[in-house]
């Protein structure tokens, strides 16, 4: 018969094993609704494409300076449509890139990017969720 310390230890390992099993990380959601003028304009998913791409603005990017970092206020208006402009437009401007529609609004293609390029930020697994994305 096992000691009771060695019960223990085995429930303490078993707990360890849920947690990491359990635990996962988020994927990527196609079916996440699209954001922008004429789809979702407020909320979560606003707030994390505001974050990450102000976390891009602010870190290494590919392309053109981005022209600065935008209130995260959970509205998309004017200052995060062009921010959602810019980052479509230096993903076009990159060798072999997928082309992205310039037209301010994150659905698949465009969430995809920004979750690529804001691979670093802290949100970024939270923010799967709410970001259209194919990955």
């Amino acid at each position: 018969m096992p000691s009771k310390k060695a019960k223990s230890a085995l429930v303490v390992a078993a707990a360890g094993m849920a947690l990491v099993v359990g635990g996962g990380t988020a994927s990527a959601n196609p079916n996440a609704a699209y954001i922008g003028y004429g789809h979702v304009t407020s909320g979560t998913p606003v707030w994390c494409v505001q974050q990450m791409l102000n976390y891009i603005a602010s870190n290494s990017h590919p392309g053109p300076p981005a022209p600065g970092t935008i209130a995260q206020d959970n509205s998309f208006g004017p200052d995060t449509y062009a921010m959602v402009e810019w980052l479509q437009t230096a993903n076009n401007a990159q060798p072999n890139a997928s082309r992205l529609d310039v037209d301010g609004v994150v659905g698949p293609a465009t969430g995809t990017v920004i979750l690529s390029w804001a691979s670093r930020d802290y949100y970024q697994d939270y923010c799967k969720a709410y970001v259209p994305s194919y990955s």
